[in-house]
């Protein structure tokens, strides 16, 4: 059953949006639904997790260990694929777990995920934590958050192989946070094509010089664009504005998004257009990664789906 998670035949369905915006501009554009693939294991979770996985088994590894937070997409999906795959598996949670545990590590410890507290700082700054895992749990391959390593963007490249058409899209638009289905799809890119890349977290290109760096090189500028304006208060911040158009999305297209990653997305996409930065009649295609569970930290009632 394990191997048939991976075996990703089909292509990923197209739903084309019309948006109409109060200024009286239209535009169409493609949303890639990878969020329809699994309930749990959704969007790129899937791709990057896809040779991390393979490795571990190649290696005889007992099982995988990797970092989060509290509501992490990346652990709910290791926790099951690690399950399915006959694998132990190891979370280390940034900061404390609380005694009545959240839906995403209850959820994680019914995938017999082992979770491990950290706190705060050694989680941030984890150089000298990940020395300690490695030779601690040697027996365990080590994934970084977000599966932010070759084999992870070797998989996050092959999402592009599954969007129909892909080469004929213009502008392609994804959201960042470790970076890695950035790096993948910008492998898959042609000449004539752009990737956009918006980050959910605060990042300033004096301060984060090297995460960005690690986006795009010099040569890669023409085709690759980091646009970091649109993180509002930061991480995992439920912003008003960014919920509003969560609902009408859903309400408007029938299209669920999530509030760290794609929900900041469609609020950059728009603001793109409607600045003309990005020209309305270019074929533009905005990634939709997933990660739809992170919702259920919202407080009821917030969201209309």
């Amino acid at each position: 059953m394990f191997h048939h998670v991976f075996d990703i035949k089909n292509n990923i369905k197209i739903q084309q949006i019309e948006k109409t915006f109060h200024t009286g501009k239209k535009c169409l554009f493609d949303v890639a639904r990878f969020d329809e693939i699994d309930p749990v294991v959704s969007g790129n979770k899937l791709f990057k997790l896809k040779y991390n996985l393979k490795k571990a088994i190649q290696e005889k590894k007992r099982g995988v260990i990797t970092m989060g937070g509290a509501y992490s997409n990346h652990l709910a999906a290791t926790a099951r694929l690690c399950s399915l795959a006959g694998l132990d598996s190891i979370g280390i949670i940034r900061g404390e777990i609380p005694a009545s545990l959240n839906h995403t590590l209850s959820y994680c410890q019914s995938q017999k995920m082992k979770l491990i507290p950290v706190s705060r700082s050694s989680f941030d700054h984890p150089l000298q934590l990940i020395n300690d895992l490695e030779d601690q749990y040697q027996d365990f391959l080590f994934i970084p958050m977000g599966g932010a390593n070759y084999e992870g963007v070797r998989g996050a490249a092959e999402m592009a192989d599954r969007i129909p058409d892909f080469e004929t899209y213009e502008i392609i638009l994804c959201a960042v946070g470790s970076g890695t289905m950035f790096n993948g799809l910008k492998q898959r890119i042609n000449d004539q094509q752009t990737l956009i890349g918006i980050p959910v977290m605060k990042l300033h290109p004096e301060n984060d010089k090297e995460f960005l760096d690690s986006l795009t090189n010099e040569n890669e500028r023409k085709n690759c664009r980091i646009i970091t304006s649109f993180a509002g208060k930061g991480f995992g911040k439920a912003e008003p504005e960014v919920i509003s158009l969560m609902n009408e999305t859903y309400k408007e297209f029938d299209l669920p998004l999530d509030f760290v990653y794609t929900g900041k997305l469609l609020n950059a996409l728009y603001s793109l257009l409607i600045q003309e930065q990005i020209n309305p009649k270019k074929k533009i295609l905005f990634i939709h990664s997933g990660g739809l569970q992170g919702n259920l930290s919202l407080p009821t009632s917030t969201l209309v789906f």
